[in-house]
């Protein structure tokens, strides 16, 4: 971690019933500085992006959310259900803070979020069908037992 980028964490950081929180920005989003200062700050700002992300929203939610709720121009003309919009307040403090701490544009940002969403979806649509492989192929051996 450079010292511009703990520096920078340290003047943000706000004691809170003993526990040490790191405001990202404006809006007041908060995480857990001993999350930020075992990050690997080495690592890319987008991949250091798709970590924060993790800790400020579950994966279920980052499935189920796109950073503006709104269908994909690609999929207009299949009927798929619309998924929700990830907290812009909290977005922005990310946009923010990632600027400030390996200088990404708002753009490298946003198609950071973009694509981690588009993954936990994928991941989840995997494990569901995976389930359900799982559970098909269960009742199968029970029937084939049975008779």
């Amino acid at each position: 971690m450079s010292c511009a980028i703990k520096q920078l964490i340290d003047e943000n950081t706000v004691t809170e019933c003993g526990f040490e929180w790191v405001v990202l920005g404006q809006n007041g989003t908060r995480i857990m500085k001993d999350a930020l200062f075992n990050m690997n700050w080495s690592i890319s700002g987008p991949a250091i992006t798709r970590k924060i992300l993790v800790l400020l929203f579950s994966r279920e939610v980052l499935s189920i959310h796109t950073l503006f709720g709104k269908p994909s121009p690609a999929f207009m003309s299949i009927n798929k259900p619309i998924k929700g919009q990830l907290d812009p307040l909290i977005v922005g403090d990310l946009i923010e803070f990632m600027a400030l701490t390996k200088d990404m544009s708002s753009r490298e940002v946003r198609n950071a979020i973009t694509t981690k969403c588009a993954d936990e979806f994928k991941m989840l649509r995997q494990r569901v069908e995976g389930r359900q492989e799982n559970n098909f192929g269960k009742g199968i051996a029970k029937l084939e037992t049975t008779n």
